[in-house]
């Protein structure tokens, strides 16, 4: 939070149409956007470096790793930021 505070990030998050549902969402699909770009190289790695696995035990393999990452995208290193909706537009408010 501090580092988007010294960006001025905060000013710009609160003058957005944004809720915090939509942040939070917004901020877990990113997170999981770049986790699948290390789950393909992980795939890849595995493959060219002889890993044989039947394709279900790949599968398996894929979808416990996006379970795993659940309570870091639910986190506050996925959000740090606290939010309030104190004012009566619905906007987010950050801080």
């Amino acid at each position: 939070m501090r580092q988007n505070a010294s960006v001025g990030w905060n000013r710009q998050l609160r003058l957005t149409p944004l809720t915090p549902r939509t942040y939070f969402r917004a901020k877990v699909i990113t997170g999981y956007a770049l986790a699948a770009v290390s789950i393909v190289l992980l795939c890849v790695a595995g493959l060219t470096l002889g890993v044989h696995l039947a394709p279900g035990r790949w599968a398996t393999m894929i979808w416990l790793i996006l379970i795993g990452l659940i309570p870091f995208a639910a986190s506050r290193r996925a959000a740090p930021a606290t939010y309030s909706l104190s004012n009566r537009s619905g906007r987010l408010s950050v801080g």
